[in-house]
């Protein structure tokens, strides 16, 4: 396997994938890629819809964390966290990589970086899933304010872009279910961390991004740097072919 630069701990990698996109050969490829409790909990998904982002977002990062050190995806191996993040299992003199991967309905996503703690979260853009009585609980009372401000389907929009920077940001932190949602709020214009105790530090240093991969999907990335502005972020669609067999040269640019 042809190895690729470590990213630089200013520079993030962030791929997404429909996994409706893949041929019916990319399939027995990405499952021999899983490790087996990878295996073990793929197969506890009832339905193909559910099963299928699972085992594409870490078959996607196993590819992506390959690719930069130049080893098989399938001999991988990962540690948990004390709150549940994987991380990668490398030794000390490997290239301190960092990751974090998200699967929802139709969409999967991963980002690789170095040094920094990363978080990403996809999310399917369905209005009845953050009915008002939810809201209430994940929306800090400044986000709730500035979606009063906005138009129904405008106000949609931005709910899913808090919830997923909420949970990009939480990724990014480790902390799982230990950093409520309505600990941390955002603003959207500009694209920020609000100060308020709690939040997970300064939030001049946060790198925050968001995107529409999908008409259906929003897309968000935190990460914990001393100097955002200076980050370069290489975000696209990976190929479907790169998952083919046969190895596409394109790879997953």
């Amino acid at each position: 396997m042809v190895q690729h630069p470590v990213p630089a701990s200013d520079a993030v990698e962030l791929r997404w994938l429909v996994p409706d996109d893949l041929p019916g050969s990319a399939w027995p490829r990405l499952h021999a890629l899983l490790d087996p409790a990878e295996a073990a909990q793929a197969a506890r998904f009832r339905f193909d819809r559910d099963r299928r982002p699972y085992v594409a977002a870490h078959g996607l990062a196993r590819m992506m964390l390959a690719r930069r050190l130049g080893c098989p995806a399938a001999d991988l191996r990962f540690v948990v966290g004390p709150h549940g993040k994987p991380e990668l299992a490398m030794a000390g003199a490997a290239p301190p990589l960092r990751f974090s991967l998200s699967h929802t309905r139709g969409l999967v996503a991963v980002a690789v970086t170095a040094v920094h703690a990363v978080g990403v979260d996809a999310e399917a853009i369905l209005a009845d899933r953050l009915a008002p009585e939810l809201a209430s609980r994940i929306f800090a009372p400044a986000e709730l304010a500035q979606m009063r401000q906005l138009a129904p389907a405008a106000a949609t929009e931005a709910a899913f872009a808090f919830w997923t920077l909420k949970e990009a940001f939480t990724k990014a932190l480790g902390l799982g279910l230990l950093h409520p949602p309505d600990a941390v709020a955002f603003s959207l214009d500009p694209l920020a961390v609000l100060p308020s105790p709690g939040s997970g530090g300064d939030g001049t240093a946060w790198l925050l991004r968001r995107w529409r991969p999908t008409p259906g999907h929003a897309l968000a990335l935190a990460l914990r740097h001393p100097h955002p502005a200076a980050v370069r972020v290489d975000a696209a669609a990976a190929h479907p072919d790169a998952f083919d067999p046969a190895d596409d040269p394109r790879g997953l640019e």
